[in-house]
């Protein structure tokens, strides 16, 4: 039977929208969302698939600040959000992930561990006070750099050192007078980029 949409531009077939479960009658939404770029103006549901038509031209899983993509171009549902804006990550050597930025997520702020799982580790909480910019893993040592004056509960201006386990914060304190934007390590020596004009202790401009 020919069905129409007769205010559909584009139409997509799903199993599932907005995460709602077909065969549930008390139904609940699924943080894993479908979204789309544009309206939707029409659903109408066949049997376990449900047609949407509208003025959208993509349709898919949301994500907010971080997604994970599959080899085979497909977004891993799975990953958490961040509800925010992601600016740096490295991975922690055991399948997960460092992440900092700007963002709030499970009572955590601008920087989180998401481990090998999928889940995002609740104890590791230094919760820098401002946005996390540039990461450097090494070894047990996590290099954080951005725009914030306090981390770990301490007063830390935008370059720190913490335990990449527990979070920790460590002893080391250039403390920049500006933001930093970026962070390797060769040897023993750390090296930062941003916008600053004296860094431990003494004059060196923006590296």
């Amino acid at each position: 039977m020919k069905k129409n949409f007769p205010c559909g531009k584009i139409l997509v077939t799903l199993t599932t929208f907005l995460g709602l479960s077909l065969a549930a009658f008390a139904q609940t939404l699924n943080p894993s969302s479908i979204s789309t770029n544009g309206n939707v103006n029409v659903i109408v549901q066949d049997s376990t698939t449900i047609y949407m038509g509208g003025s959208f031209s993509g349709a898919g899983y949301k994500a907010s600040g971080i997604a994970k993509v599959n080899s085979n171009a497909r977004i891993d549902i799975s990953f958490p959000s961040l509800g925010g804006t992601c600016y740096s990550s490295v991975p922690d050597g055991s399948g997960g992930w460092y992440v900092g930025g700007s963002f709030s997520v499970q009572g955590l702020s601008n920087l989180v561990h998401i481990l090998a799982n999928k889940t995002i580790d609740i104890s590791f909480a230094p919760n820098p006070n401002s946005v996390v910019n540039a990461l450097h893993l090494d070894g047990s040592t996590l290099y954080v750099g951005g725009s914030f004056t306090q981390i770990s509960g301490q007063t830390k201006n935008r370059l720190a050192s913490l335990n990449a386990i527990t979070g920790v914060l460590q002893a080391w304190n250039p403390a920049p007078d500006g933001p930093i934007y970026s962070i390797t390590k060769a040897a023993n020596t750390v090296y930062v980029g941003g916008s600053f004009n004296n860094v431990g202790g003494r004059e060196n401009k923006n590296f």
